[in-house]
């Protein structure tokens, strides 16, 4: 699970930059290296064939070797700048971003993609852009660095929101490995749905929640045999490696409250996504991409095992 080839998709702009220092500071710290990926779009390369030549539809090889050693070159200079000590390779492709990057990273046999949320166009991922889909079918972890993440990177205080479910669970493992690599803490973070009665307006758990939540992390962590009691718990957060804390709240939007606490109370964001399209996607939505178009702060999201095709 140690991150050792880490893939950097960027289409050169100022906010896929903006996750250039998160990508070093982990192959730093685990000693990886860094591959640069731009892609050309098929769509813009053809219309500069258009704009540059009197030809109609016909492809311009001569053209599509002028811009892919412009790319080059600022691809280059982001190496040089960005990555003097980790880079492993750059690469140039031609095609629809999503497709060339997803072609990529299964061939590459990357174990982490660092990637801006916003493109050059300032599209978000919310709109459709590159990164969502990405997102929802990439096999491997994707850290997704918004445009205003603190710079230098971060990485104290990891939030690890869980609803306490097997699929939830897959991100403990990344939360703990960043925690435990930065000397950090992990926040485990769990809401309890407010209900539908408008006469509830307290969001602040009752003992009687605030203890079954308490037994619910504790069966939760249990299970992937991290601690093996809650005593053993509370001795870890003596641990000058990975200290725990606990947040239980109430609400009616879990990605809501996620977001709110993350703003003033953690650096990253380690949680799964479900990994669905179709259908499934749009009947159950995501709570990770609803955290990830919301979010200020970096948001690592895991694909569980169970739901990769």
């Amino acid at each position: 699970m140690i991150p050792r080839r880490i893939l950097v998709p960027t289409d050169l702009s100022e906010n896929a930059a903006r996750a250039y220092p998160y990508a070093r500071s982990l192959a730093e710290r685990f000693a990886a290296r860094v591959d640069l990926l731009h892609i050309i779009p098929s769509t813009e390369a053809l219309s500069l064939s258009l704009v540059r030549s009197e030809a109609s539809f016909a492809w311009s090889k001569d053209l599509y070797s002028l811009l892919q050693a412009e790319r080059q070159e600022q691809l280059d200079r982001i190496a040089r700048e960005s990555f003097p000590e980790v880079l492993g390779e750059t690469r140039i492709a031609i095609g629809k971003p999503d497709t060339a990057l997803l072609e990529t990273i299964h061939a590459g046999h990357y174990d982490l993609i660092v990637m801006g949320t916003r493109g050059g166009d300032g599209v978000s991922v919310g709109a459709g852009a590159t990164a969502e889909r990405i997102l929802r079918r990439a096999h491997v972890p994707v850290l997704a660095v918004p445009p205003h993440a603190p710079v230098p990177p971060r990485w104290e205080r990891i939030l690890y929101p869980t609803d306490f479910s097997e699929l939830s669970r897959a991100a403990l493992p990344w939360a703990l490995l960043l925690a435990e690599a930065f000397s950090g803490t992990v926040i485990f973070f769990h809401m309890l749905y407010l209900g539908e009665d408008p006469r509830v307006v307290e969001k602040a758990p009752s003992e009687a929640e605030l203890e079954a939540m308490r037994q619910r992390l504790h069966e939760h962590i249990r299970a992937e045999h991290y601690v093996e009691s809650e005593e053993s718990l509370r001795r870890s957060q003596q641990s000058p490696l990975v200290r725990f804390e606990r947040v239980f709240v109430r609400g009616y939007a879990a990605y809501d409250e996620i977001v709110q606490y993350a703003d003033e109370g953690a650096d990253l964001i380690v949680m799964s996504t479900h990994g669905r399209t179709g259908l499934a996607y749009l009947l159950l939505g995501s709570t990770a991409e609803k955290v990830l178009q919301h979010s200020r702060k970096p948001v690592l999201l895991i694909r569980p095992e169970r739901v990769r095709s």
